[in-house]
């Protein structure tokens, strides 16, 4: 197992939060809602009060995070990792790197996109100035992420801006709506899916002996 200072990738594990984060860092699951908590024993029994559980073992969260978002949560925010169940570790990663203007994964078509969807946009109504339209076309949010703008085309076109954010969007964050299609052939599976109150079962199509397709 890679040492956690070389994580890239997915891992399961267990960890025990601080009690006195303002903003939690680690996403958990818990009665079909994505929460942030600080005690897992508090979330789960949705409990409006102050947490009063003692025992670490009532307030440890295990679940599967991405490395990014585990390291914060040790190295900057006093996390305590408990256990280590698996570690999917990818053989590397692309990121767009500001200083070098290197592209990352699929960096270069948001960017295009990006560009284009505030371009569409016009200029803000505070940019009324030639000063703080230049400001605002070399902001740093826009030259962290490589988004270059031609103020020639910083032109309101609400049709335009639609497009771009629908095109940019079905890339990566609507394909998590997607509904999926499972083949189940042993009937011991099949209510446990349509008891599950975190999933909606929209369809259900029996194929032929023993098999049926759940949606």
């Amino acid at each position: 197992m890679p040492d956690p200072d070389q994580w890239k990738g997915m891992i399961k594990c267990t960890v025990l939060p601080p009690r006195d984060l303002f903003i939690p860092v680690l996403p958990y699951k818990a009665n079909g809602k994505l929460m942030f908590p600080l005690c897992r024993t508090c979330v789960e029994t949705q409990n409006s009060e102050g947490c009063h559980h003692e025992d670490p073992r009532e307030r440890q969260l295990t679940s599967t995070w991405c490395a990014p978002e585990l390291l914060l949560a040790l190295r900057e925010k006093s996390y305590e990792l408990i256990t280590v169940h698996e570690v999917h570790q990818y053989p590397g990663t692309v990121a767009y790197n500001p200083e070098t203007g290197e592209d990352g994964l699929l960096s270069g078509y948001v960017r295009c996109l990006m560009a284009l969807k505030v371009q569409a946009s016009g200029w803000p109504p505070e940019c009324d100035s030639d000063d703080k339209k230049e400001q605002f076309i070399n902001k740093d949010t826009l030259k962290h992420d490589g988004v270059v703008l031609d103020p020639a085309k910083m032109v309101k076109n609400s049709a335009l801006r639609t497009m771009a954010k629908l095109l940019c969007n079905r890339k990566f964050g609507e394909k998590t709506l997607r509904s999926r299609t499972d083949l189940i052939y042993d009937p011991a599976k099949l209510m446990p899916l349509l008891t599950d109150p975190r999933k909606e079962v929209t369809g259900l199509l029996p194929l032929s002996e023993p098999w049926s397709e759940s949606r």
